[in-house]
């Protein structure tokens, strides 16, 4: 690690337990969002990434969804948060247990709004209930339906099957949205250098209503043009 990366991360870890106990001091959601933006256009300015936004007319600016992304980098929940950032919504994100447990990023999660996922309880009674808790304050739920963050050279992994599950019990339409710069190497290029300006370009896609009985996955990889081999 070099000093530039080794001075950010002293900086990332401070500002994100500086709100990391401004967001455990409120319940209310739109203060939990107002807070979360705040720290993502903070940590942007800083690493000097702007984020741009393709098919701005698919953006809701109320209503309750599932919010599907392509998950490469820890920056992704950060560029949905700037995706919503003139809509009504606030969304929950589906969180794995060892982020809960996180010693950099655990107290952020457990305050920042999410709803925990335990891939090794078989039990998903919790996790369901937390999530039909979050619906009824009047949130939206943020998944990664690939289940893990992609490392390969692949556009895209294949998705779990839960997440689809959770639009249809919930009966929530499906807002699709596509990073399509890989956020990790655009992370990686501003610790180099942060004296230049760095693009990360999302797209939205048209909402899926929860009653749709097509393959999912397969309307998401249409929709953005993705082939099942296709790389970067």
């Amino acid at each position: 690690m070099n000093l530039n990366k080794l001075q950010y991360a002293v900086y990332g870890f401070a500002l994100t337990q500086k709100y990391a106990l401004k967001l455990a001091k409120t319940s209310d959601p739109l203060v939990k969002k107002n807070l979360r933006l705040e720290f993502t256009q903070t940590l942007f300015s800083t690493l000097n990434i702007h984020v741009k936004i393709e098919n701005n007319e698919n953006i809701p600016t109320e209503g309750q969804y599932l919010i599907c992304s392509n998950h490469r980098s820890i920056l992704d929940p950060l560029a949905i948060d700037m995706v919503l950032e003139k809509s009504d919504i606030f969304a929950l994100w589906v969180a794995k247990k060892e982020l809960y447990n996180n010693i950099l990023l655990g107290k952020a999660v457990r305050s920042g709004g999410c709803i925990q996922l335990d891939r090794g309880e078989r039990d998903t009674k919790t996790f369901l209930s937390d999530i039909k808790k979050g619906l009824a304050e009047g949130s939206s739920v943020a998944i990664f339906p690939e289940g893990t963050r992609n490392k390969t050279k692949q556009r895209l992994l294949s998705f779990k099957k839960g997440f689809a599950i959770i639009a249809r019990r919930n009966r929530l339409p499906i807002l699709p949205v596509y990073i399509k710069s890989n956020a990790s190497e655009v992370l990686h290029a501003s610790l180099l250098d942060n004296s230049i300006p760095h693009e990360l370009t999302v797209v939205i896609g048209e909402t899926i209503e929860h009653t749709n009985k097509n393959d999912l996955e397969e309307l998401y990889r249409r929709m953005f043009g993705l082939e099942e081999s296709s790389v970067f």
